[in-house]
């Protein structure tokens, strides 16, 4: 099984580097938006080859980009419109604003001096840039992973590149796991497991979502005011939501994949994709809906269990919150949410409904598990 990483790394560049970086981001960002137009025009072509074909020599000729530089243009504008259509998402030109650049290792850039020192194109000249790198990030550069592509992200005046890894692991036979841990994500408790052993944990979140209307409510008076120094506190505010639901996210996640490692367990999920398209919520839920992180949480349970060498399932959501795990019986009408409380209209059988709904999940990857097991 291969897992993939990003990490990201600081550059120390000098000033006459920084220039080069400057023209070199920007070239590349009307590289990606003449290529994306040309594509567009010619039936939103996703197929690299073919767009190669086209425009790879206007990208070198207009744009003074590299051989390897104009394919990567190619690449990342293909996997634009290949990600629209997949989507379904037609008509749409794929616009491109934050100067970047993209680049494959071993052409592109290259470490030097025992992975001390990065060596990049421009569309000038190479250059030699020492970096800092954050301690657990370290890892990466060991001889354990392999590298991929990186890209160049400038952020308040600084340079960062933000390097794709990759390692092939072991993943156990499916026989060989002892327990199955059904995990459902939500609003009040952002996260409830019930496992084969009976064990029930909640992960409460009410205190995220009081924090999450005061910032709301912060932004609804800020917005008020229209001025500049609101509009950067409003960007401040964001950022500081932003990174409180992460860490949060990051913790809970954490806890559940030491516990799954602890049982040897497979961990089931919903596959949740689109359920904001599909759902119905009312008016003043919208904003808690919308911005609500369960993508996030279940992609860092994800790769902190292959980590791990667990494996990660993910069963069909429908009807996990009103099916009776008792009986069987299936009806709307079993949960009432305002209550959070599920009772069964056929047995009578009652309980918090989230612990319903993961109980659910954890009886549907114990049966996706003996599919598994008799192929």
């Amino acid at each position: 099984m291969k897992i993939v990483r990003t990490f990201k790394i600081k550059l120390n560049l000098s000033n006459d580097q920084i220039s080069m970086i400057d023209n070199t981001t920007q070239s590349f960002l009307e590289a990606l938006n003449y290529a994306s137009k040309v594509s567009f025009d010619n039936g939103e072509i996703s197929n690299k080859p073919a767009l190669q074909k086209i425009v790879y020599n206007d990208l070198r000729a207009k744009f003074n980009l590299k051989s390897q530089m104009a394919v990567n243009v190619c690449t990342a504008v293909c996997g634009s419109y290949a990600t629209q259509h997949s989507n379904k998402v037609y008509g749409v030109l794929a616009k491109y604003k934050a100067p970047k650049a993209i680049y494959s290792y071993g052409r592109d850039y290259s470490f030097l001096d025992d992975k001390k020192v990065i060596s990049l194109n421009t569309i000038d000249k190479r250059i030699k840039v020492p970096f800092k790198v954050n301690n657990y990030f370290k890892k990466y550069l060991t001889k354990d992973w392999v590298f991929g592509s990186l890209e160049l992200v400038k952020l308040k005046n600084n340079y960062y590149a933000h390097i794709t890894v990759n390692k092939e692991i072991e993943e156990q036979p499916i026989t060989e796991f002892k327990n199955i841990i059904g995990i459902d994500v939500g609003q009040n408790f952002i996260a409830t497991i019930y496992d084969s052993k009976e064990k029930v944990k909640f992960y409460k979140g009410r205190h995220l979502k009081d924090m999450r209307a005061k910032y709301k409510h912060l932004r609804k008076q800020l917005q008020e005011k229209g001025t500049h120094n609101a509009h950067n506190k409003i960007k401040a505010i964001n950022q500081r939501e932003q990174r409180t639901m992460t860490y949060i996210n990051h913790c809970i996640s954490k806890s559940i994949v030491d516990y799954a490692k602890e049982t040897n367990a497979i961990i089931v999920l919903e596959d949740l994709k689109g359920i904001n398209l599909s759902c119905k919520v009312k008016r003043e839920n919208r904003y808690y809906r919308v911005s609500w992180a369960f993508d996030e949480l279940q992609r860092f349970i994800e790769y902190k269990a292959m980590n791990s060498g667990l494996k990660v399932m993910c069963i069909n959501p429908k009807y996990t919150s009103q099916t009776c795990p008792k009986c069987g019986h299936v009806a709307k009408n079993n949960r009432d949410k305002k209550l959070h409380i599920f009772k069964c209209r056929a047995c009578g059988y009652t309980l918090n409904d989230d612990l319903i709904a993961t109980k659910n999940i954890q009886h549907k990857g114990y049966d996706e598990r003996i599919r598994l097991e008799a192929v």
